[in-house]
């Protein structure tokens, strides 16, 4: 995996020299200081919803409540305050899992856990196949220039996790309550084909949505000069916005992951909308394309709005998209990241899939505003803000005016403004000095970086 900035950078080749088959006690000696630096193995989330397996080693970059369902629990074996330990009857391994943010660990999330002794048998113990963990290809030092990307998939779309994202107040109730009321309802994966119900069926001409669309794209100011490593198109009522790894090493000479990635869909993208199938087997053959020609990594948000009026978004990585009702966001996408600062990506020498993606679906209503955003934007502003500006547009926008070219322009450029303020209150500096980066010892100050923008008004 590739960190958002080029002086943080994973190797996986690093890992992938010292790997060895010796000894069983050798074997996990190395799967535990593999597990303990990059998470690449992950524990499970038994009986909990898909939700759980989808973040397993991400920690939330945004605060949010959720409501996890859960089915003939099993008996934990310790606790210590929101952390419980679990045997995994599949491996004989203990894990340990947060109730309160789904989030699962190998090893005891503090020092203060409870001791917890199971002994197990060899058969129990899991079988690593190291050249499918890690891939089949290694990283080299590359020479890093303007042309960006790289990835190979060859794995079938298997299962996708849901986030419907609801919000079952009224505007009146809405108006006096905080933004950002959500209702997370996540379904099991134990179905094989997550799909399988979703179809588009058209409502009449009169009562299909019209839609008003912009985009902006505002590359980071050192990289002006070539256009930045963020991409997006809009294909008729099909969208989609990539957002260049900075920290992933490039070839000169070759076309940007980013980039091939948002041509690629434009080719094939259907005007008229998608379902999240469809979308996913696209990103998929998208990947595979850029895998061959192109150098870098990206990560990828596409989605849709249907004739039948519905949203429908997959989300690999750290973008975002807002659905605004009345000024308040009553649905946003799930980002996915394997550590802070370190997004879920595509890339030949990534692991990450389209089967992967976070799923939304959400229906749309006339007047409802949809922001599509880059890290650039949410690692800067605050969902709340995007809705003041939002909610600034719609106050004095007139009938001739483009109220999603109004949005587009100003949040880019209050993304940017705010990202050069070095004492500014963001998203991004709050997290960093959580996890210590010494450029945000204070927690405050703007993060610069490209940013990308595609505005949506329901008519």
């Amino acid at each position: 995996f590739h960190k958002r900035q080029t002086t943080m950078k994973s190797s996986l080749s690093t890992h992938t020299n010292a790997r060895t088959y010796t000894t069983a006690t050798t074997i996990m000696v190395i799967v535990n200081s593999i597990l303990a630096a990059i998470s690449l193995w992950t524990p499970p989330a038994h009986c909990f919803t898909s939700v759980s397996l989808l973040t397993h080693y991400s920690k939330p970059t945004t605060a949010l409540s959720s409501r996890l369902r859960l089915a003939a629990a099993p008996k934990s074996l310790a606790t210590d305050g929101d952390w419980s330990a679990y045997l995994d009857n599949k491996t004989g391994y203990v894990y340990y899992f947060n109730g309160k943010t789904g989030e699962s660990l190998w090893e005891p999330p503090t020092n203060s856990f409870p001791k917890v002794d199971v002994v197990t048998s060899e058969e129990s113990k899991p079988k690593f196949d190291f050249p499918k963990m890690f891939g089949q290809s290694s990283l080299k030092p590359q020479k890093q220039q303007q042309s960006t990307s790289t990835s190979k998939a060859t794995t079938q779309i298997d299962s996708m996790t849901n986030s419907n994202i609801n919000n079952t107040s009224s505007a009146e109730e809405s108006t006096n309550k905080k933004a950002f009321i959500r209702d997370f309802s996540f379904s099991s994966t134990a179905f094989k084909n997550p799909f399988s119900k979703d179809v588009i069926i058209p409502k009449d001409n009169n009562i299909i949505l019209q839609l008003d669309i912009a985009s902006r794209v505002l590359p980071s100011p050192e990289k002006v000069s070539w256009g930045g490593e963020d991409a997006i198109f809009v294909s008729g009522r099909t969208f989609g916005l990539f957002d260049g790894v900075s920290g992933a090493e490039k070839i000169e000479g070759l076309p940007l992951y980013s980039k091939t990635l948002a041509s690629e869909m434009e080719k094939y993208a259907e005007t008229s909308g998608m379902t999240l199938q469809e979308l996913s087997e696209l990103l998929l053959k998208a990947k595979q394309y850029a895998d061959e020609i192109a150098t870098g990594a990206s990560t990828a948000l596409v989605g849709s709005i249907g004739t039948d009026g519905f949203l429908r978004v997959l989300n690999l990585g750290d973008s975002a998209a807002l659905v605004i009702r009345n000024g308040v966001v009553v649905a946003r996408s799930k980002d996915i990241s394997h550590y802070f600062d370190c997004p879920y990506q595509l890339a030949a020498d990534s692991p990450d899939r389209p089967k992967d993606c976070t799923k939304l679906k959400t229906e749309l209503f006339p007047k409802d505003i949809l922001v599509v955003g880059s890290d650039g934007i949410f690692d800067n502003l605050t969902d709340l803000a995007v809705a003041a500006l939002v909610a600034r547009v719609e106050a004095i926008a007139t009938p001739d005016t483009s109220i999603a070219s109004m949005i587009a322009k100003l949040v880019v450029e209050e993304s940017r403004r705010v990202s050069l303020d070095i004492y500014a209150d963001t998203p991004f500096a709050k997290l960093a000095k959580k996890n210590r980066y010494e450029e945000y010892p204070d927690g405050v100050g703007g993060k610069v970086d490209d940013i990308s923008c595609v505005a949506f008004r329901c008519i």
